[in-house]
């Protein structure tokens, strides 16, 4: 089961990472996987979300869930000009030979829109590559 599977890499992480582009809203199973772990971390009382806000999003756009995420977790935009500092800070102090390799996409394979993947802490840098899909890779 999806859920079960997103909830326990959520568990064991240290920061989970959303990625909120308009494709992402306008997905009503993204919105559903997105409350459904936020839900068990709140159960949880986990405050390790960080959510990256991709592009203009209106807020008429967003439903009264998302605008409360939006308030209440770590945001940061990419289009903020310190959005490779703030990122930094919000993320966990890494050890030496800690490694990150979690890939997760809510879009069906045949897509590459919304899929993030961070092989390293050492590779959150400015040289993050971005196409005009929304697609990023390092």
């Amino acid at each position: 089961y999806v859920a079960d599977t997103m909830i326990e890499a959520v568990d064991s992480s240290k920061r989970t990472i959303i990625v909120l582009s308009k494709n992402f809203i306008e997905n009503e199973w993204c919105r559903f996987q997105f409350k459904s772990a936020h839900h068990e971390l709140m159960k949880r009382k986990r405050k390790r979300l960080i959510v990256i806000v991709l592009g203009e999003i209106p807020s008429k756009d967003l439903d009264a869930d998302l605008r409360l995420y939006l308030k209440t977790n770590t945001c940061i935009y990419t289009g903020d000009k310190l959005f490779w500092e703030k990122l930094r800070f919000a993320m966990p102090d890494a050890t030496i030979n800690q490694r990150v390799v979690h890939t997760y996409s809510t879009i069906p394979e045949r897509s590459n829109a919304n899929k993030f993947s961070v092989n390293s802490p050492s590779s959150l840098h400015p040289s993050l590559q971005g196409a005009a899909d929304g697609t990023y890779w390092a």
